[in-house]
């Protein structure tokens, strides 16, 4: 069963491979001063999600007050 944020990743990402378009942006802050440097290994994260919010990012994906909870070995989406 899929929520609202669900459906809406799901339409963005439908239209990305659809169209052949690029994929949304995902504009990631972390939470307090916390930063995490640019690497190949993927991480998990859980914040604060929001679609199509106007910022001056102008990011389609913005994941807010962001922690990391994991270093995964393959790549994924996780979103809880």
């Amino acid at each position: 069963m899929m929520n609202k944020i669900w459906e809406t990743i799901d339409q963005l990402m439908y239209k990305v491979s659809t169209k052949n378009g690029i994929p949304p942006m995902v504009e990631v802050t972390m939470e307090g001063t916390t930063k995490i440097a640019f690497e190949s290994t993927p991480i998990s994260l859980q914040g604060i999600i929001y679609l199509n919010e106007k910022d001056e990012t102008r990011a389609e994906v913005q994941l807010h007050k962001a922690i990391k909870i994991a270093e995964n070995k393959k790549t994924r989406l996780w979103l809880p």
